[in-house]
């Protein structure tokens, strides 16, 4: 994951995987965490220094698996390219080829935000919600019918009101917009994932409807 902006703050975070090495590789600190093979939520900060506005300095915080305490802080982090500006994710400098996969990708420039601050800013969290293909199967039962259909009815609030009987456990996939309640918006997802009772999703093209 890495942050550029010339004459403000540059920034590359890496996290090693198995090796559970988390490391900023533009200044060459690192630290120790628990690996593993499995996904992961990196997050990356950076905020101008309030006691050095005009230097264009920088705190940037990284912080694993939303755990609040950054597991990295550097302060004072200052030009390093000035090829370009923006976010960008990929592999870093390798000798092959690397497979990266990613559940979801999430960007702001509303400030900087430690792992839940940003809700009450923007009125949603930054963390995307795994839902699986076939969300709308409410039952299990592998078809997206009308009994499914029952079951994201009782999900049904309306828009921007996120009281009725909205249950985010029951209900959260079926916000799919993430707007914080179940609406008209929601139901045309829901229509485009219906197949009929006894007819299956094809699980192995998502775009051929639910999604």
């Amino acid at each position: 994951m890495f942050l550029w902006k010339e004459d403000a703050g540059t920034c590359a975070y890496h996290w090693g995987g198995l090796d559970g090495v988390v490391r900023e590789y533009e200044r060459g600190v690192d630290t120790m965490v628990p690996g593993t093979d499995g996904f992961v939520i990196l997050r990356m900060t950076s905020i101008g220094r309030a006691d050095d506005p005009w230097d264009c300095s920088r705190i940037t915080r990284l912080y694993l698996n939303e755990d609040p305490t950054p597991v990295l802080e550097l302060i004072g982090a200052a030009e390093h390219t000035t090829l370009y500006e923006g976010f960008g994710l990929g592999a870093g400098s390798t000798g092959g080829e690397y497979d990266i996969a990613f559940d979801w990708i999430a960007d702001t420039n509303a400030g900087a935000f430690a792992p839940g601050e940003e809700e009450a800013v923007l009125g949603i969290s930054l963390v995307g919600t795994r839902c699986p293909v076939d969300w709308a199967d409410f039952d299990g039962d592998g078809d997206g019918d009308q009994v499914d259909f029952g079951a994201w009815q009782r999900c049904f609030t309306a828009s921007g009101d996120p009281t009725g009987s909205f249950d985010l456990e029951a209900c959260v996939c079926a916000d799919r917009d993430r707007d914080g309640d179940v609406d008209l918006n929601d139901a045309g997802a829901f229509l485009e994932c219906a197949t009929g009772p006894e007819i299956p999703f094809d699980t192995g093209n998502p775009s051929a409807g639910c999604q």
